[in-house]
């Protein structure tokens, strides 16, 4: 019964701590897909390298879910690590002594030792020596792991980095009368960046073999190589004297203390007031795969950030290469629909025109889009060309081989193949591989690209038009053009109606000169809306059309890159 609340409260812990987990594997999904996009990107490669071991960590914390805290005591040879563990157990469970390194394996203090089973099972069976005591009993949510020495033979170092490959918090133990040791500091360097700052506890041990007056010093003078090589400002630094604080205190006569200071009470009540609580497990181990994810997008940035100035050049540079692409085919057009006659453009835009039209106005441009495609029709009889018939269009529509045989190929292929090099040195430049300055592949990208103009002219030529219809039928330019027509016929019916009421006739020249009226105001309506048309068919004429042909090729021969460039721009994007 009173086990309940505590469960309920644990319970509510994990809930929100596995939502913060979802939260992170969540945006680390969104991190790969985005990373996926820009294959060609040298540096997204090692960035989806690092995703992997990050999700390989972020699955390790989840399987460690209900295990205890892990905090392994680390540091350089005789800096009394063994000696401090001892003093936190109440009991002689480690050697300790003059000869280095005394600590060859890891030994776990733990107050059950069935409880350190997954952890021997997360250490990949690594030997390691299981101790309990009196004092060991209280602790329910940790263990204590005493590893080998930071400076000590390369075959412990190994077995220290797999302690520290699963180390939820770090009690870090440096010697006062030498705490710098630069050795040490950048060995723990990578293990203090992954976790949080505060699970990397620094202790200062032996403090009473260093005068008083100097003690001050000795911790400034720490505490600036800890920023320096770990980047590490410590709320506090525990001041320590572990042989003090031991169950069988002993000095000999050359190692007389120098000062009585000594915080080990302190440090002894973070370990098992603190640290020993469920919230904390769940806490540290949470706050592990945040910062685990926080040192993922710092390296995605310093990629970013690496590459900017580059990346920034290469896209202006595919910028100006699909814009001179464009005028190229613009230009180079000397009547850009050769082939194509004015009355062929004219009868497919009114038979466009003739379905989207009502009023007075729309009537006249349906019987003139039958005028066209009949002229048209008639035209074309005896041409080898086959005609492109389209669902909206008149049966005029010019032929591929008529739009294809007008579209500027080698013009544009002197750009490409001028203007893409550099394009290419600056794309490597910002980190993308060499497949970039491939001419063979790049020169077989263009001729398939040349091959599909045709279908591709054909195509943008009805939708230019299929546009161009629906511009010019847009409600304003209909509204604009029927409704003089329609309120002059509303204003002569209503002079005949009220004169029919008042029981008077009005005379018929009356009617004759208004249907002359609105005969003008109808003509000139559409008189108005042929101009328009005949304006925007010149337009046409005039290169619009190869125009958007060129920035098309260009947007396909481009892509792959443009595509990865914009890939990194939304990467940057998410911070």
């Amino acid at each position: 019964m009173n086990d309940k609340p505590a469960r309920l409260e644990r319970d509510v812990w994990e809930l929100e701590h596995v939502a913060a987990l979802a939260e992170i594997e969540a945006g680390l999904d969104g991190l790969e897909a985005q990373l996926q996009g820009a294959p060609d990107w040298q540096p997204g490669a090692v960035l989806l390298a690092q995703a992997a071991w990050l999700r390989g960590r972020l699955q390790r914390i989840r399987d460690s879910w209900d295990t205890r805290l892990v905090v392994a005591v680390v540091g350089p040879s005789g800096a009394g690590k063994s000696t401090l563990l001892n003093a936190l157990a109440g009991a002689e469970l480690s050697q300790t002594g003059l000869e280095r390194p005394t600590t060859r394996q890891v030994m776990a203090f733990v107050g059950d030792p069935q409880a350190a089973r997954p952890l021997a099972e997360a250490l990949g069976g690594l030997e390691m020596q299981v101790d309990t005591s009196s004092r060991g009993e209280a602790l329910d949510y940790l263990t204590l792991l005493d590893t080998p020495d930071t400076n000590t033979l390369p075959e412990n170092q190994a077995i220290l980095r797999r302690v520290l490959e699963v180390a939820d918090v770090i009690l870090a133990v440096f010697p006062a009368q030498n705490p710098r040791l630069h050795d040490n500091l950048t060995f723990l360097r990578p293990f203090v960046q992954r976790l949080p700052r505060e699970n990397v506890i620094p202790v200062l041990n032996m403090v009473d073999r260093v005068p008083l007056g100097e003690v001050e010093e000795v911790t400034a003078d720490f505490r600036r190589a800890l920023h320096t090589e770990w980047d590490l400002q410590p709320e506090r630094i525990y001041r320590i004297s572990a042989k003090r604080s031991g169950p069988q205190p002993y000095f000999p006569d050359d190692e007389t203390p120098l000062t009585d200071l000594n915080e080990f009470a302190e440090l002894e009540r973070l370990i098992f007031e603190t640290l020993n609580r469920g919230s904390q497990v769940i806490d540290r181990r949470t706050g592990r795969a945040q910062r685990l994810y926080a040192l993922f997008e710092d390296q995605v940035q310093r990629a970013l950030d690496a590459t900017a100035a580059p990346r920034a050049r290469a896209q202006e540079a595919l910028d100006e290469l699909s814009r001179q692409l464009a005028e190229t085919a613009h230009r180079s057009m000397p009547g850009p629909m050769a082939g194509v006659r004015g009355l062929d453009l004219g009868a497919s835009l009114y038979g466009m025109l003739g379905p989207r039209w009502w009023g007075p106005v729309g009537w006249l441009v349906g019987l003139w889009a039958l005028v066209l495609r009949a002229a048209s029709f008639v035209a074309r009889l005896g041409r080898r060309a086959p005609s492109l018939l389209s669902r909206e269009a008149a049966p005029a529509q010019p032929s591929e081989q008529e739009l294809a045989a007008g579209f500027p190929s080698a013009e544009v292929t002197h750009v490409l193949l001028a203007g893409w090099p550099p394009a290419a040195d600056l794309l490597v430049a910002a980190g993308f591989g060499p497949r970039a300055r491939d001419a063979a592949a790049w020169q077989a990208r263009l001729d398939a690209a040349l091959e599909q103009m045709a279908a591709r002219s054909a195509s943008h030529y009805g939708e230019r038009l299929a546009l161009l219809a629906e511009r010019l039928s847009a409600w304003p330019i209909q509204a604009l053009l029927n409704l003089p027509v329609l309120g002059m016929v509303g204003w002569i019916g209503v002079e005949a109606v009220v004169a029919f009421v008042r029981r008077t006739y009005l005379p018929s020249a009356y009617f004759q000169n208004g249907a002359m009226a609105v005969g003008a105001v109808w003509a000139l309506a559409y008189v108005l809306l042929q101009a328009i048309v005949s304006v925007s068919i010149r337009r046409l004429r005039r290169g619009g059309l190869h125009r958007e042909l060129g920035r098309a090729l260009a947007e396909e021969l481009l892509a792959p890159w443009a595509n990865q460039l914009q890939v990194t721009r939304e990467l940057r994007g998410r911070r």
